[in-house]
């Protein structure tokens, strides 16, 4: 039997869809990104839903491919090793 000062103590894990989003925050502000750009793209400029589609699909890839050069420029032993050593805990 638990009391209820050691079921506070017991943290719950957040939803999967939530946990997903902290472990690739790039990824989901570039397709964020991406479906305001096709939004965009299709009904301000409007353009035929498939070319709208395909470039908030450019869009999306260009950013994440950007996101991605920012952080590897950054990248170096000691911030490697901190990384790691934060993620294995």
């Amino acid at each position: 039997m638990t009391t209820n000062t050691e079921q506070s103590r017991v943290q719950r894990r957040p939803p999967k869809f939530i946990r997903m989003v902290k472990a690739r925050p790039r990824l989901f502000i570039a397709v964020a990104i991406g479906c305001v750009g096709a939004f965009v793209f299709a009904v301000i400029a409007q353009l035929r839903p498939a070319s709208a589609l395909l470039l908030g699909w450019d869009v999306c890839a260009g950013l994440y491919l950007a996101l991605a050069l920012h952080v590897m420029s950054k990248a170096d032993v000691h911030r490697m090793r901190c990384t790691s050593a934060f993620d294995i805990t």
